[in-house]
């Protein structure tokens, strides 16, 4: 990955990675990992974790470091790489690149994909009838 990132943005530097275990992770860990990041000093926190553990990750540490900006990078690692297709030109211009990943990984993504989408819609189409957020604040 470091050298994909180097050949297409040269000039850029890595100032670290963390590859955590495939298990939650213990307190230990999180500050461990804060410190190393602490001590890196980077602009950039790229967390590639998958939906929603990451954006949970970073939610509940981005206070801990003083600077940089934490990005949930999601599967945009897997792009870089190579290892997962972009979704044909038609697709991307009807907005269908969501269901092009379905297709390629169903049995990891359809579970997220019905729970969250039909939240989403859920919610948009009550804040657009009644003017109420979830949580039962007025937009």
């Amino acid at each position: 990955m470091e050298k994909v990132i180097q050949e297409r943005y040269p000039g850029s530097v890595i100032a670290g990675r963390i590859s955590p275990p495939f298990r939650p992770f213990t307190e230990a860990e999180n500050l461990s990992w804060l410190e190393e990041m602490r001590q890196a000093s980077p602009d950039l926190i790229w967390v590639s974790l998958g939906a929603p553990k990451q954006e949970e990750w970073i939610y509940r540490h981005f206070r801990a470091l003083d600077r940089g900006i934490f990005i949930g990078i999601g599967a945009g690692f897997s792009y870089l790489a190579g290892t997962i297709k972009h979704a044909p030109g038609w697709m991307k211009y009807m907005a269908l690149e969501w269901f092009y990943r379905l297709l390629q990984e169903p049995n990891r993504l359809w579970r997220r994909y019905v729970k969250n989408n039909t939240l989403f819609i859920l919610y948009t189409l009550r804040e657009l009838l009644t003017g109420t957020l979830p949580g039962g604040r007025s937009a």
